[in-house]
């Protein structure tokens, strides 16, 4: 009669088993990871501001290019005078009066008035730099800060990338411990029911009863624990994406992340050499630090400009032939002493240029080891991903035999719940082995350079 009363309970036990294993596989997704990775590209604001920085740069090197070409100024003036004004005519004048009256004829103007300034004076300038050693250097200087940002946008953009996995990540870690969690409250429950119905029958003491109730207790505190780890990396997962902070997030099917370690620990550093924008950045800090030493070189040299100058000028506007005038000029400025600055000019560039060259082989050498950290970190937790699986497994089957010797009366409370507990710790260090290693992945893929596949600049993200 024990043994037909207790029939369910061995039934539900192996139904449970069913369950918690359940809990450990991944479910259907209406949407992938990679999907999320360009939302959060999309909607990032840190992206957004490192383009519009780059967007700046760019427009810097188009101003440095129009230096090159020629220059069309229109410049006008027209002047109220008033108070003591020179006008030559009074000088002119009684001169030329003298000379008609020795002449006895009147040849010559007596009422000439010539004001400086003139009333009015309106040119146009067309200017062309012939000479000026300055024009490129600048330009190398904005080039090659264009090129820096270019690598700033990138790397900020394979950043991005990677916390937007990451956080999915811790997402469905959380979430995989609460469902674990729940599956464990499936069985605490059937363990309290039991323990009930065999102190009812007087087949068991109040001090096993509670012992399963403060079981119970455990478990639903750790998987409110989980739960609340679970909706705080949803809503900052969705911050991320500038979505509702309380949106829904749905789990996705984990064989479609494509999160493994794939390449061996040379693939990874030469992709990285070849893909990391940070060294593109220390490359283009570089040629713009040797662009300013060029620079403040240039300005050894004397610079050559080509100007033709047209206008009119006087007390009226006047555009008939004969009133306007041209001057055609070139123009050459050479600084022969200026008290050693630029001496010391140069001087500093040079030390600018060595250190933004110490920079780049700085750069060069954390890329290399940020890679090596990484792929150690994933080689090391592929190798224990298998153990973890081996001992969830074996766990499994240890409770599913306590669970049927319980049922028949040959184990006791303390023998389930030992060997529940050692299921659920084994369900627990399978999630958390896994999701660290998908972590560790995701870190590899981004010190490697191996996703996204394309920077935004090339217009991939």
């Amino acid at each position: 009669m024990r043994e037909a009363s207790n029939g369910p309970s061995a039934v539900r036990a192996g139904v449970i088993a069913a369950l918690l294993l359940a809990a450990a596989l991944p479910s259907q997704a209406a949407e992938s990871l990679d999907a999320l990775v360009t939302e959060g590209l999309r909607s990032s604001r840190t992206l957004r501001s490192e383009r519009l920085q780059l967007e700046r740069a760019q427009a810097a090197v188009a101003e440095a290019t129009g230096m090159f070409l020629p220059s069309v100024t229109v410049n006008a003036r027209l002047s109220d005078r008033s108070g003591n004004i020179v006008d030559f005519g009074r000088l002119i004048n009684p001169a030329f009066a003298a000379l008609n009256q020795i002449t006895g004829s009147p040849s010559f103007p007596t009422d000439i008035r010539l004001m400086q300034p003139s009333r009015q004076e309106t040119s146009v300038r067309v200017a062309m730099p012939l000479v000026d050693p300055r024009l490129p250097a600048a330009w190398r200087v904005r080039a090659g800060l264009r090129d820096a940002q270019r690598g700033a946008t990138g790397a900020a953009a394979r950043r991005v990338a990677a916390d937007v996995r990451t956080g999915y990540l811790q997402y469905a870690r959380a979430s995989r411990l609460a469902g674990l969690y729940d599956s464990t409250l499936v069985l605490v429950d059937e363990a309290v029911r039991v323990q009930e119905s065999l102190l009812a029958n007087g087949k068991a003491t109040p001090d096993q009863v509670l012992r399963a109730r403060a079981d119970r207790s455990d478990v639903a505190q750790k998987r409110a624990d989980a739960a609340r780890l679970a909706d705080a990396a949803r809503q900052l997962l969705n911050v991320r994406l500038a979505r509702p902070v309380g949106a829904e997030l749905a789990l996705l099917d984990d064989s479609s992340l494509g999160l493994d370690l794939r390449v061996s620990l040379d693939s990874a550093l030469a992709s990285a050499r070849a893909g990391r924008e940070e060294l593109a950045q220390a490359r283009g800090g570089v040629r713009a630090a040797a662009g300013a030493k060029s620079l403040a070189s240039a300005t050894y040299w004397p610079s050559l400009v080509a100007a033709v100058d047209w206008g009119v000028q006087g007390e009226e506007y006047r555009f008939e032939r004969g009133e306007d005038y041209r001057v055609a000029s070139l123009v050459l400025q050479w600084t022969l002493f200026n008290g050693g600055q630029r001496e010391a000019q140069v001087h500093e560039a040079a030390a600018a240029l060595q250190g933004a060259r110490t920079q780049a082989d700085e750069a060069a050498a954390q890329v290399e080891l940020d890679v090596r950290v990484a792929w150690q970190g994933a080689a090391v937790a592929r190798e224990a991903l298998q153990g973890a699986r081996e001992r969830h497994a074996a766990a499994r089957r240890t409770w599913e035999l306590v669970a049927k010797r319980h049922a028949i009366g040959a184990a006791s409370l303390l023998e389930l719940l030992d060997a529940r507990t050692n299921l659920t710790n084994a369900g627990l260090n399978d999630v958390f082995t896994t999701y660290d290693y998908r972590e560790r992945c995701a870190e590899l893929d981004r010190a490697a350079a191996l996703y996204p596949g394309r920077s935004p600049e090339s217009g991939g993200m």
